[in-house]
């Protein structure tokens, strides 16, 4: 270790003369202001002191000819042990998902192991083999395709006819996306407004109780800018139900809620007084497809103080695993509304139809 004690008229001049000295490796130990010169420390002049080092024992004591295949080979046989090790654990979960009960056999099996791949829980995953298992005759499960078109409709069936947004026929449609920080509500909530405003011709109206967040309401702000659309932003519950009802000659009124965390029960209950003055005819609870389940279990219990009416799903284009999907629709007992898969304004958003969400969930996926 190469220790050296550097003084300088200020911090700038102090760290190039330890750059200069110990080269842009150097650590910074300690700094301190001092005064030299003057009476008993008066009218000196304001020093700064650095105290810097740099490790030479790399440096000096091997040449880094000797060094650097020496640190090569340990990265190497490293890199082989946690390749072992990734392997190891992979083989143990297989061979565990496949001495838990139910047992199955054949292509049951593969379509089993599939589905606990694609992150469907377990549980279901059971339920759903073990129904084509009590329901196909022997010889009928020789037959990989007969089984796969099975489950696909089995998922399907459970997924559900999606539920979007349908307007009025006269009158205006108030609808409000809630869910966790960073689902990506407000950028969903544009899309919307977009693809109504371009396939029905729909008047639109944002109103943005997110206030927790001036960077959220700039956003909605520049969205509304660009498609000619009005704002209100509302602080207070009052508010929310004053800016719903300056807008009634619209065809849609979308509403942008705070996202929050679902463990913060005091947002929780402001949200849902919120949203029972603004009495909107739809809440669709934006999850992303990339969050943990244990986490969406716990969100989607958490948000159910107020009425959630569907499930809309972002992020597909971030994940491989859809069986997500399936676990929430079924926890949540709500269908399906929206699906995104990208950030682009208007185009990465679109209504799902259960059989290619099936398909997709039950897709082979080569291991990790």
């Amino acid at each position: 270790m190469k220790v050296r004690k550097f003084e300088a008229s200020d911090m700038q001049e102090a760290l190039l003369k330890v750059r200069a000295e110990l080269g842009n490796e150097a650590v910074i130990l300690h700094t301190k202001k001092l005064t030299k010169g003057g009476l008993w420390g008066l009218g000196g002049k304001e020093m700064v002191e650095v105290l810097a080092a740099t490790d030479l024992n790399l440096m000096d004591s091997s040449p880094p000819s000797t060094i650097m295949p020496e640190i090569n080979e340990k990265f190497k046989s490293l890199q082989g042990e946690l390749k072992e090790v990734k392997s190891f654990i992979h083989t143990l979960m297989k061979q565990m998902r496949k001495t838990s009960p139910p047992s199955f056999s054949g292509y049951l099996e593969d379509l089993f192991l599939r589905l606990l791949q694609n992150e469907v829980e377990e549980k279901l995953a059971k339920r759903l083999v073990q129904s084509l298992s009590t329901e196909l005759k022997e010889e009928e499960k020789q037959d990989s395709k007969k089984m796969e078109h099975l489950l696909v409709s089995r998922i399907s069936s459970m997924i559900g006819t999606s539920s979007p947004i349908k307007l009025e026929d006269h009158g205006c449609k108030v609808v409000t996306l809630i869910g966790p920080t960073g689902a990506g509500k407000t950028t969903t909530i544009a899309k919307l407004a977009a693809n109504f405003m371009l396939s029905e011709e729909a008047k639109v109206a944002f109103v943005t109780a997110d206030t927790i967040r001036l960077a959220a309401i700039d956003q909605l702000k520049r969205y509304a800018e660009i498609m000619g659309i009005p704002v209100e932003v509302a602080f207070t519950p009052e508010e929310l139900k004053a800016g719903i009802n300056r807008h009634t000659d619209k065809d849609l009124v979308l509403i942008d809620t705070a996202g929050t965390s679902q463990k913060n029960a005091l947002r929780m209950f402001e949200l849902k007084d919120f949203l029972e003055v603004g009495k909107p005819e739809e809440i669709h609870l934006v999850l992303s497809a990339t969050t943990k389940y244990r986490d969406i279990l716990d969100i989607i219990k958490r948000f159910s103080v107020v009425p959630i009416t569907s499930l809309l799903f972002t992020k597909l284009d971030e994940t491989n695993n859809f069986g997500i999907i399936l676990n929430s629709v079924v926890e949540a007992g709500k269908r399906l509304s929206y699906i995104t898969t990208g950030q682009n304004v208007p185009e990465d958003i679109e209504i799902p139809e259960e059989r290619k969400i099936a398909q997709m969930i039950l897709e082979e996926r080569e291991n990790a």
